[in-house]
């Protein structure tokens, strides 16, 4: 997997050197965009690049920064600083005019919000790395994941049915034999993680759901978590009790 099995949302350096202290496998930098842009309904920067600059003397674990989906000239201007992993995120409305370069896309790692196995489908085609699940909150994206688990299942129950799968491959612009695949392991052909995982509380609702946590390669810990008073007591609990769960 590109980005290890746990990351980790973090805001500055002192959070980035918790996390690694607790092993996570991967750090995001969590920018808060300024109200005055979302208001104007236009997207800028989502990243700062003194805290950057900061985790990268001081961390080796892989660092994922947020920035504006499909723009190019933030990716050129972070690749050239070393960051090859990239979580894009859209703010404005109606990104319709938004073009992608795939050609640029295949150098670096990617991680991009889903909804649905549609949406996970169209963002594999165009070259993304690894997906995130999110919603309002863990229950939303419990629900979402059982969505996706479902129109798996569709799949399978018709595996048999020539024509549907084909049409499937087309809707989806992915390979015939990929959707085959997919149907055989039961597995998406990229790592998905779950979020809104803010305690041991949100993780123990994933657990409960075996069916579901085949699907999943990893999960994302929110940014909340460092709002709590014991937050290293919770993160080495989420941490540890996610890990056990792979043996």
């Amino acid at each position: 997997m590109v980005f290890g099995n746990i990351i980790i949302d973090i805001k500055n350096m002192d959070e980035s050197l918790i996390a690694t202290k607790y092993n996570a496998s991967s750090i995001m930098l969590y920018d808060i965009i300024p109200e005055e842009i979302i208001n104007m309904k236009i997207s800028g920067p989502q990243f700062q690049l003194k805290i950057i600059n900061q985790i990268q003397t001081s961390i080796s674990i892989p660092l994922i920064v947020r920035i504006r989906i499909g723009n190019i000239d933030e990716l050129k201007l972070l690749t050239k600083l070393g960051i090859n992993n990239f979580y894009e995120k859209n703010i404005i409305p109606n990104p319709d005019s938004i073009q992608f370069n795939k050609n640029y896309y295949s150098k670096i790692n990617f991680i991009n919000s889903s909804s649905s196995l549609n949406d996970i489908m169209q963002h594999y085609s165009n070259g993304t790395s690894s997906i995130k699940i999110t919603g309002n909150n863990i229950n939303d994206t419990i629900s979402t994941i059982q969505n996706i688990y479902n129109d798996i299942e569709l799949l399978r129950n018709n595996k048999n049915n020539y024509a549907y799968i084909k049409h499937k491959s087309s809707k989806y612009n992915t390979a015939f034999k990929i959707i085959n695949k997919m149907i055989l392991d039961n597995k998406l052909p990229i790592p998905i993680y779950l979020s809104n995982i803010s305690s041991v509380k949100d993780l123990k609702k994933i657990l409960a759901l075996k069916h579901l946590f085949k699907l999943i390669d990893g999960i994302i810990i929110e940014n909340d978590i460092f709002n709590l008073k014991n937050v290293d007591n919770e993160l080495d609990r989420i941490i540890t009790m996610y890990r056990k769960a792979l043996v």
